[in-house]
């Protein structure tokens, strides 16, 4: 009786391993079906004459970008966790993308909602076996994964993603406005979302990357004060665009908008002084006297009320010296 008893144990161990192999062979077999067969559907294509974009209030920048042709900006970045295994599987089947950048006193780093072709049932089916992602349900109603490892939060539906990135650096910051850097971040933005500006459309076509500046009065002063510009710039707007290049390069532009010409003159008189006393590109730390001789390698140019700028080439890990800068002087 005993012997049967163990034999019984013995059996019943086996039919739990051979589940665990089972579900495991078809949760990789899952992922495998999940990331092949690639279609990107543009961001036009499923959003036609697109007014919002489905992110948070209160970013220091909202970005769009054409997955493809920025690509080794992503890479070089990490904008959006794409270094994470199944992050950077969801980028292979996206098409188009747009992303908040928060500052350094927000929970949320990075949000990013993508378009393109997701087999969200097999690869829900992917994240419930793997034990880096855990399950959490949405304010707003929908459900999410968290991986507590890289601080990713992920939403996949048909086509569409959504994903938020954890800030877990808390240093610096009052007692009070600390987060508890392990919980899980919200990857769902409200319902429509932010508004998209005006004339934005237009300038980012053709881009593989372009921004729109949150209050730029303030921020691209934090920016330029980083840069060692000690120069403050009251735009109402500000639109910058990266054109690809060959070999992996891009060119940027620039363009600020004022309340009327006669400020717009005015501040490319000062912006004119300041290029010319700029240190060399051998000066400064960390890169940054190089990244600002290139962002103000051509003269700033005058068209009514607005001012635009051509830099010179940019490598992907210039504009990704660019992103860290643009947090780390907003926090």
């Amino acid at each position: 009786m005993a012997c049967s008893h163990r034999e019984g144990v013995k059996n019943l161990k086996a039919g739990i391993v051979r589940f665990r192999f089972r579900a495991v062979f078809f949760s990789l077999l899952a992922s495998v079906v999940f990331f092949s067969c690639v279609s990107r559907p543009s961001i036009e294509e499923m959003y036609p004459g697109m007014e919002f974009v489905p992110l948070n209030s209160g970013a220091l920048a909202y970005m769009y970008m054409d997955i493809a042709s920025s690509r080794p900006i992503l890479e070089a970045s990490d904008l959006a966790g794409f270094r994470n295994k199944y992050a950077a599987e969801i980028l292979d089947r996206t098409g188009n993308a747009v992303l908040a950048l928060f500052p350094g006193n927000r929970e949320m780093s990075v949000q990013a909602s993508a378009w393109g072709s997701y087999p969200a049932g097999r690869a829900n089916f992917s994240f419930f076996f793997s034990r880096a992602w855990k399950k959490y349900k949405s304010e707003r109603g929908s459900s999410f994964w968290f991986s507590v490892n890289d601080g990713i939060s992920v939403a996949l539906k048909k086509d569409q993603a959504f994903l938020g990135v954890k800030n877990r650096n808390v240093r610096g910051l009052p007692v009070e406005e600390v987060w508890d850097p392990w919980a899980p971040v919200d990857p769902f933005g409200p319902y429509p979302g932010k508004v998209v500006p005006d004339g934005f459309r237009a300038y980012r076509e053709g881009a593989a990357l372009a921004l729109w500046v949150e209050d730029p009065a303030r921020n691209l002063g934090a920016v330029l004060a980083t840069l060692s510009i000690p120069l403050q710039i009251p735009a109402e707007s500000c639109f910058v665009a990266l054109d690809p290049l060959e070999k992996g390069s891009f060119s940027g532009r620039i363009r600020m908008e004022f309340s009327q010409p006669s400020q717009a003159r005015a501040i490319l008189v000062l912006m004119t002084m300041a290029r010319a006393l700029m240190p060399g590109a051998e000066g400064g730390l960390d890169g940054t006297a190089a990244l600002a001789s290139l962002i103000f390698a051509n003269p700033p140019q005058q068209d009514g009320s607005a001012i635009n700028l051509i830099t010179a080439p940019l490598g992907s890990d210039e504009i990704a010296l660019l992103f860290r800068m643009f947090s780390v002087s907003s926090k």
